[in-house]
C-alpha cells in the first residue's frame, strides 16, 4: 500500500472462498446483500462492507486535506457511506473512476463502459483515481476480466456484486481503453 494517500485503504482477511464468479454476474437472490456501516475503527472513521457472511475494512477516512472546506474525515466517511448505501441498493452497479466538476472522482455507474452517473468520493487534484480504485480493491491480473493494460487511456469497471459474491478472488473489473 502506497504511504501518504488521502484515504488510507486496506482490506480485514478474507472469510473461506466462494465459487468463482464471472464478471457479469446476474442480480439474483444468491448474491449476497450488501450493506455499509460507518464505524470508529482504532480512532479512525472507518466506511465498513457488510454482507450476511463476512465484513471487510473498505475505506479508512484519515487524511484532513478536506476538512478546510467542512468535510472532516468523520463527515466524509458517514456521507460516503450513505452513498454507498443509497447505490448499491440500486441493480447493477458498478464502481469506476472519472472526473466531475473537474475534480477527479470515485463513482458509479449503472452500466460498463459509461461515464460516473454518481459521486461517491471526491479525490485531491494531485490523486490519480485509476490507482486509489486499484488500491481499493487490490486489483491484480487474477481479478481483472481480460488483461490489465497500462500503456494506454484506460478506466477501470468494478461489478459490485461480483466482488462481494467472490469476496474478492474472481474476475470483477475489467477496462476499457481508448486507442492511443
Amino acid at each position: 500500500m502506497k504511504l501518504k494517500r488521502s484515504v488510507c485503504i486496506f482490506f480485514a482477511s478474507a472469510a473461506a472462498a466462494v465459487s468463482t464468479a464471472t464478471f457479469g454476474i446476474p442480480a439474483s437472490a444468491d448474491t449476497p446483500s450488501v450493506r455499509f456501516e460507518s464505524r470508529m475503527i482504532q480512532d479512525a472513521p472507518t466506511t465498513v462492507l457488510i454482507t450476511p457472511q463476512w465484513e471487510r475494512q473498505f475505506i479508512r477516512w484519515v487524511d484532513p486535506y478536506f476538512s478546510k472546506d467542512g468535510y472532516t474525515p468523520e463527515r466524509r466517511a458517514k456521507e460516503v457511506t450513505a452513498r454507498l448505501n443509497r447505490y448499491f441498493s440500486q441493480k447493477d452497479q458498478f464502481i469506476t473512476h472519472g472526473v466531475m466538476n473537474k475534480q477527479p472522482v470515485i463513482c458509479t455507474t449503472n452500466r460498463f463502459g459509461n461515464g460516473c452517473n454518481n459521486l461517491i468520493y471526491t479525490l485531491k487534484p494531485n490523486q490519480d483515481p485509476a490507482i486509489v480504485l486499484e488500491d481499493i480493491f487490490a486489483l491484480t491480473d487474477r481479478n481483472f476480466a481480460g488483461t490489465v493494460l497500462r500503456e494506454s487511456s484506460c478506466t477501470s469497471y468494478i461489478n459490485i456484486k461480483a466482488w462481494v459474491q467472490t469476496q474478492g478472488r474472481g474476475a470483477y473489473a475489467r477496462q476499457v481503453c481508448s486507442a492511443p
